[in-house]
């Protein structure tokens, strides 16, 4: 609980006019890597379509004449333009307000200013190489981050123009992205090893973006992650670039008890190492100060430092399991997934998000013999509820709570296409899931 509220003090302290860095020391800058790390996050925390539709256009007006979008927007002499995980800020931001809030409108205005960095960036062959996994614990190659940026790009401009009915431009991104894929396998992949760059950083954007040549190689590399996580100890390595998607990574490809251990760990670097120094908002390093040695590198050691934030949307996604980035854009329809810590160190969750069609809701409890969820459906819209079940599924017990009565089922009873309630369908079960599907609605279940 104080992460989260250290997570939204360190939003509340720069999501002012502009989305800065940090508001107490002699920079406060728009920087576009920290923007583009943490806008996920900060969409979850509140309603932000308007403060970013607004700092959207100073992507227009900041823009170079050779299309790349500056490292700081509003743009500042002191910066450069066009560097990976930085630049692509330009492009990512459009893209989570249009699934967050359904804000087709923004890519419209912002299409060809987005066109014009993509003409930059493939005149380059990729972003530029500045500020790599800024501040990670172990070295990434630049060049993997710069060209897996590029194939990020790829991707979330073929899905935007698909959005805008762009046909042609949607089939030249899908090309480019393939095109891209296939550079970075011959650069940093080996299909009988995995990433010859075996960072953690490496592993997560080669994951995140599918860059494999096939899915046995896609194993070796969630393995490089998964072991160097354990070879530190339970503990991440990563930079700005890679903390942003790690946990994220990990969930969703099922490994949610490393991703629980992440999050978890006290020693240094982790989110609570800096939460049991005493920290009440995100900082810049995670050992900006300590108890045993107090005060680190005055040079630069921010106190109030969103970017390590990033975590917070994984916590509201997987957590809690209110994931709209499976579904329609702005919520209309999306998943129900909350992902159980498998050791219990975590036996409660509750949480909410605001869409713009109104309140979601997620809670739930575990104990060793059952578990209780609690879920808000909102009007015109619908949800794909997706929950844990043990080994012994056949011959667990569905509750559902109405408002007046309670209804049991033997789930191994249970047909595709039957009515637990008003308005909540069961579908299949799949993957040790149990599927259903919601409507407009408040439901509590209860497996036990």
């Amino acid at each position: 609980n104080q992460l989260i509220s250290n997570i939204m003090w360190g939003m509340m302290g720069n999501y002012l006019s502009v989305p800065t860095d940090c508001p107490q020391r002699n920079e406060r800058l728009g920087w576009t890597g920290d923007t583009q790390v943490f806008v996920g996050t900060g969409s979850y925390n509140a309603d932000v379509a308007s403060f970013f539709r607004k700092w959207l256009l100073d992507c227009i007006d900041s823009q170079t004449s050779d299309g790349a979008y500056p490292d700081v927007i509003p743009a500042s002499n002191a910066t450069g333009a066009g560097a990976a995980a930085w630049g692509d800020a330009g492009i990512i931001v459009p893209y989570t307000m249009y699934k967050k809030y359904g804000d087709i409108w923004v890519m419209r205005r912002n299409y060809e200013s987005m066109e014009q960095y993509m003409r930059f960036v493939e005149a380059h062959v990729g972003p530029l190489e500045r500020y790599g996994d800024w501040l990670a614990y172990e070295n990434t190659e630049q060049s993997l981050i710069r060209m897996a940026y590029y194939a990020y790009d790829a991707l979330l401009m073929r899905d935007i123009s698909a959005a805008l009915g762009k046909n042609d431009r949607t089939q030249y991104y899908d090309e480019l992205y393939k095109s891209v894929k296939k550079n970075y396998i011959d650069a940093f992949v080996s299909e009988s090893y995995g990433l010859w760059n075996d960072s953690q950083t490496g592993a997560i954007l080669t994951l995140l973006l599918d860059l494999t040549p096939d899915e046995e190689t896609y194993r070796y590399v969630l393995d490089q992650l998964t072991y160097s996580i354990d070879r530190n100890g339970g503990r991440l390595q990563t930079g700005f670039v890679g903390t942003a998607y790690i946990v994220r990574v990990l969930s969703a490809l099922g490994a949610d008890e490393t991703a629980y251990t992440l999050l978890l760990q006290r020693g240094n670097p982790s989110w609570l190492y800096s939460v049991d120094q005493g920290a009440t908002t995100m900082w810049e390093r995670w050992d900006s100060y300590t108890l045993a040695n107090g005060f680190g590198d005055v040079g630069m050691n921010s106190f109030n430092h969103y970017a390590y934030g990033c975590v917070g949307e994984w916590m509201y996604a997987y957590m809690a399991g209110i994931n709209g980035y499976d579904g329609d854009a702005g919520f209309k329809s999306f998943r129900l997934e909350p992902r159980l810590d498998p050791q219990r160190r975590i036996t409660s969750v509750d949480a909410y998000y605001d869409s713009v069609y109104g309140r979601i809701e997620s809670a739930w409890e575990v104990t060793d013999t059952t578990a209780k969820y609690h879920f808000r459906v909102p009007a015109n819209t619908s949800a794909d509820i997706s929950l844990e079940l043990s080994d012994s599924a056949g011959a667990l017990t569905l509750t559902v709570r109405g408002a007046d009565k309670s209804v049991n089922y033997k789930i191994s009873e249970l047909m595709a296409g039957d009515t637990l309630a008003d308005g909540l369908k069961f579908t299949e079960i799949a993957d040790g899931r149990m599927i259903m599907h919601a409507v407009s609605g408040t439901y509590d279940i209860i497996l036990s």
